[in-house]
């Protein structure tokens, strides 16, 4: 089994949680989407993190002691420790999406709220989060890149 903190099974988890959320969205099964999603942003910003440290490894970074265990699932956290937060995407955004995508991340803060609620939010709802989630994937993406 491969280290599940490198960057190469991080990069291609986040794709394919991605994918796995698409299929669960056109599939109507709305919780699951935004919770499988929603690791698609968890996976690429520790890719991020990964660049940013000039690491391979998520463990060999300076972020790793800060994110062991349930820590480590925490989105919010995670932007913060990348540099990222609503005040500084008004700035570097001028379109105002990525503000308008993190907020709706930021709403699901503990998203592991999906995995055990009994109830279901609404078609709607579940359409707008895969979208932020689309936009903060290709954004992070993109910074990677530039890295």
């Amino acid at each position: 089994m491969s280290n599940t903190y490198q960057y190469q099974v991080l990069f291609g988890a986040s794709r394919q949680r991605l994918k796995d959320a698409e299929v669960l969205l056109v599939n109507k099964r709305w919780n699951g989407a935004i919770y499988i999603g929603c690791y698609t942003v968890e996976c690429i910003l520790k890719c991020y993190l990964c660049r940013l440290d000039d690491k391979m490894n998520f463990q060999d970074t300076r972020f790793f002691p800060d994110f062991k265990g349930v820590t480590g699932h925490n989105i919010l956290a995670l932007f913060y420790a990348a540099g990222y937060d609503l005040e500084r995407a008004k700035k570097i955004d001028r379109s105002g999406k990525l503000h308008q995508w993190m907020q709706a991340i930021f709403l699901l803060n503990d998203h592991t709220t999906y995995r055990y609620s009994s109830g279901q939010v609404s078609e709607e709802e579940a359409k707008n989060v895969i979208d932020a989630i689309k936009g903060i994937y290709r954004f992070i993406q993109e910074r990677i890149e530039r890295l």
